[in-house]
């Protein structure tokens, strides 16, 4: 990339996993993880600016209380529809989606994904927007980064 393009980074974060409730604001290191997910995304030099999107009352509670930037949003499936209602009033062409849960991805990591797909990107002719999706009002396909599966 020439010029540095700058990004809009949502962190979708809920307190209701079954598998491991109250997550995000669970103590690694000292820290809640959505600390750690939020300080890298941050560190990244294409953050732009990094928002917590959440339906809990105690993340946003936690955002309040440490100056972080987050987003109330109503309940929802998949983290990827909270996104997209979170960024409905961002009038970008990309959102990175980076999951709350993921305190080891570092902003080194998130710096190399994002080289990586702009370049991909490049040799495509069309921009990629958040793209309604049959099945729910705020469904569709945001450009993200996954680290387990490898999407980006």
């Amino acid at each position: 990339m020439s010029n540095l393009e700058k990004f809009t980074f949502i962190i979708p974060a809920r307190m209701e996993s079954t598998r491991f409730p109250n997550k995000p604001l669970k103590i690694l290191n000292n820290r809640p993880v959505i600390d750690w997910v939020y300080q890298n995304c941050t560190k990244s030099k294409f953050c732009e600016n990094a928002i917590v999107a959440t339906d809990s009352e105690k993340i946003k509670n936690y955002c309040e209380e440490t100056g972080k930037k987050y987003v109330l949003t109503g309940e929802h499936n998949c983290a990827s529809n909270r996104v997209a209602e979170a960024s409905s009033e961002i009038a970008r062409n990309w959102i990175v989606e980076v999951q709350g849960d993921e305190p080891l991805l570092w902003a080194k990591i998130m710096c190399f994904m994002l080289v990586h797909r702009r370049s991909v990107d490049k040799q495509k002719t069309h921009k990629h927007k958040i793209a309604p999706a049959a099945g729910g009002k705020f469904s569709g396909y945001i450009p993200c980064i996954q680290w387990g599966n490898k999407q980006f």
